[in-house]
């Protein structure tokens, strides 16, 4: 488990809020932050990346919803979100995994918006 005093409103959220992942959104998950050289923890039953500073910027909820850290000056653009987006702590933000496959965008820049997002939470948690 981490411990690093930035992650303890994350951690205290992730126990209150419990939850399973699908296999296919935790697998995302994992490849993503592996990409930035991030590792993978699961606290709580949720698929969640640690940059190497030891903080949690991102981790995985339910079948489709990916959550991030928001870094100082926020993302370099606001993502849609189809339908009602998840409560989640305050200072991170839902993101629909699948956004490409479900908005009016082609899936190559939906992809890209989501891995703009991951590079950007893992980049922002200081």
């Amino acid at each position: 488990m981490v411990n690093h005093d930035a992650n303890a409103d994350v951690l205290a959220w992730l126990q209150d809020h419990p939850g399973g992942v699908h296999p296919d959104l935790a697998d995302f998950v994992r490849e993503s932050g592996a990409a930035l050289g991030a590792r993978c923890e699961e606290p709580h039953g949720h698929a969640s990346l640690v940059n190497d500073r030891g903080i949690v910027f991102a981790y995985a909820q339910g079948t489709h919803i990916v959550v991030f850290r928001i870094p100082d000056g926020g993302f370099h653009r606001e993502l849609p979100f189809q339908g009602d987006a998840p409560r989640v702590p305050r200072g991170w933000v839902a993101t629909d995994a699948w956004l490409g496959s479900r908005m009016d965008w082609n899936v190559r820049a939906g992809d890209a918006a989501v891995q703009e997002r991951f590079f950007a939470a893992a980049l922002g948690a200081v």
